[in-house]
């Protein structure tokens, strides 16, 4: 089967297909909903077998941030306008796609996650990476420094 990911560069591997996506930047005379749009109409008929997300010391995923993020949302890509991290605009994948992955793996490295793993292990769902689920399998990859000991 086809492995499909999203990588910001042009990528040949052994076997496998992957199905390059290029947004365009802020170089570019369009507004972060337009690029938004226009990626959303690429990904129309795009699945992802996995998907390889960063967790941030806040729990969000991708860039979905606590309490900005829209839950109910079923466009595959999205504007953010007001992310709490520079820049305060950029274009993200929706949970729903996220969650439309076969597999879907978090990584989680140093002392500054911590507390978001905690939340993550506890399923509180005031973080956004506690709403991370699979079709068939979530892993969690942390390091001993992400290990949350009291």
């Amino acid at each position: 089967s086809d492995l499909r990911i999203a990588l910001p560069i042009h990528t040949k591997l052994k076997n496998i297909s992957v199905i390059v996506h290029e947004v365009h930047g802020p170089e570019n005379a369009i507004t972060v909903d337009q690029a938004a749009s226009s990626y959303d109409a690429e990904l129309i008929n795009i699945t992802m077998n996995i998907c390889v997300l960063g967790l941030g010391p806040d729990g969000h995923v991708a860039s979905l941030f606590p309490n900005i993020w829209n839950s109910d949302e079923t466009r595959k890509a999205i504007a953010v306008t007001n992310s709490p991290k520079p820049p305060s605009e950029r274009v993200t994948f929706s949970m729903h796609f996220i969650n439309s992955s076969q597999e879907i793996w978090i990584i989680a490295a140093g002392e500054s996650k911590a507390i978001a793993v905690s939340q993550l292990l506890e399923m509180d769902t005031s973080a956004p990476a506690a709403h991370v689920e699979g079709v068939q399998l979530t892993r969690l990859f942390i390091d001993s420094e992400a290990l949350f000991t009291d």
